[in-house]
C-alpha cells in the first residue's frame, strides 16, 4: 500500500473495524475546520492530510488522544483530501471533503 511515506504492511480488517468504530471526524463536508476525537484504544501517532495523489499537504503534529482536537482547513481548496492515521496497529486512511 502508498502511505505517503513508503511501503506499509496490509492491516488485517478487525484492526481497521477497531479504529473505524472509535473515530468521529466531522463536519462531513469540513469547511473551515475539522473535528477529530477518537475513543478507541488504538494509539495514534500521527496524522497527516494527503490530496488524492497521497502528497501529504499537512501534518497535523499537536494530535491529543483524550481531547477533541480542531484543524483549521481554510488553508485548502475544496475537494476531496485523505486523512492518514499512524497508529501502533498500522495506518489507516479516511476520505474526507472540505468545501
Amino acid at each position: 500500500e502508498l502511505s505517503g511515506k513508503g511501503y506499509v504492511a496490509p492491516i488485517s480488517s478487525i484492526a481497521y473495524d477497531t479504529f473505524n468504530s472509535g473515530l468521529n471526524i466531522y463536519p462531513q463536508p469540513a469547511r473551515n475546520e475539522l473535528n477529530i476525537q477518537s475513543i478507541s484504544s488504538t494509539n495514534i501517532s500521527n496524522i497527516n492530510l494527503l490530496d488524492i495523489t497521497g502528497k501529504v499537504l499537512k501534518n497535523f503534529d499537536s494530535y491529543n488522544p483524550t481531547a477533541l482536537n480542531t484543524y483549521s482547513t481554510s488553508e485548502f481548496g475544496s475537494g476531496v483530501y485523505l486523512l492518514q492515521f499512524v497508529t501502533n496497529t498500522g495506518t489507516f486512511y479516511k476520505k474526507i471533503v472540505i468545501e
